[in-house]
């Protein structure tokens, strides 16, 4: 009969976080500017951003750009979020840095109807687009190249909530806070320019997949000449009972598989009697 037995626990691992990187090129943007002729219409290579030559319009001039987050999990905790952009034409030559900002949007809209006036959907309730007024970014941005705003807390908020609603999500404003006068308006690459587009990087954790909770052997007994005992098995999870003869040993052996039983499961196991010391475990698919 066996003497000893070494009744071991399974499943008992600490959960831990996966963590991941996701980037996307924004899934609309257009430009609305006061006078109505600076427009992007979900055509143009490019937006205007800023306060068009005094000489021609004279006026201001705003982006609009939205990201489609939903292939982040709904329950993911992002980490950080920056924001690249490219300028293509700075009307100040290189000569001035203007600060942007990306103010939330806080009405959908549409690439081929937004204006200063109206949304696409309906009309702004101010005029040049209704948004937070609290940035969720800040940069000073110069001449042609990339500009990234850098991640903030706001911008990590932001997405934050487009991943837990994507209904809400109505994207930011780009806009210069120089944009009332001088000749400062940028070209920002769009979309539909095929390069250099806006470019968002998300970084996230989640939670690993929920781990069946801690068998125990339970109920040691001698059952039909046989050593036995139980142990509960939990719903969505297969379970293998392995033995060793050896403490010492790291090989271990399969007894007994056991399918998801689908709901709660009592399994009882048989081992035969011998004169030899058992050792008993029970295992479960590995963690990814």
């Amino acid at each position: 009969m066996k003497p000893l037995l070494l009744l071991v626990l399974a499943v008992g691992l600490c959960p831990r976080l996966f963590g991941a990187t996701a980037t996307f090129t924004n899934s609309a943007d257009t430009t609305i500017s006061e006078d109505g002729l600076a427009r992007a219409d979900g055509i143009s290579g490019h937006m205007i951003v800023g306060h068009l030559d005094p000489g021609r319009a004279n006026v201001m001039s705003r982006g609009l750009l939205r990201f489609d987050l939903s292939s982040i999990p709904s329950d993911a905790v992002l980490t950080s979020v920056t924001l690249r952009v490219t300028v293509l034409v700075d009307a100040s030559l290189g000569t001035v840095f203007d600060t942007h900002v990306l103010n939330r949007l806080l009405a959908d809209w549409t690439e081929t109807g937004a204006s200063w006036f109206a949304t696409g959907l309906g009309g702004w309730e101010e005029g040049g687009g209704d948004f937070d007024a609290s940035p969720d970014a800040s940069l000073s941005i110069g001449p042609i190249g990339y500009a990234t705003f850098p991640a903030s807390p706001s911008l990590v908020a932001a997405g934050q909530s487009w991943v837990s609603n994507a209904a809400g999500n109505y994207g930011w404003m780009l806009r210069s806070l120089s944009e009332g006068d001088g000749r400062n308006a940028r070209r920002f690459s769009t979309r539909e320019a095929g390069t250099n587009q806006p470019l968002l990087t998300v970084q996230y954790t989640t939670a690993p997949p929920p781990q069946p909770p801690t068998r125990a052997l339970n109920n040691l007994r001698v059952l039909n000449g046989n050593f036995a005992f139980d142990f509960t098995a939990a719903p969505g999870t297969n379970y293998t009972v392995q033995y060793k003869n050896v403490v010492d040993s790291t090989n271990w052996t399969d007894l007994v598989s056991y399918p998801d039983p689908g709901t709660q499961t009592v399994f009882t196991v048989e081992h035969s009697l011998t004169g030899s010391n058992s050792f008993y475990r029970i295992v479960t698919p590995p963690l990814p």
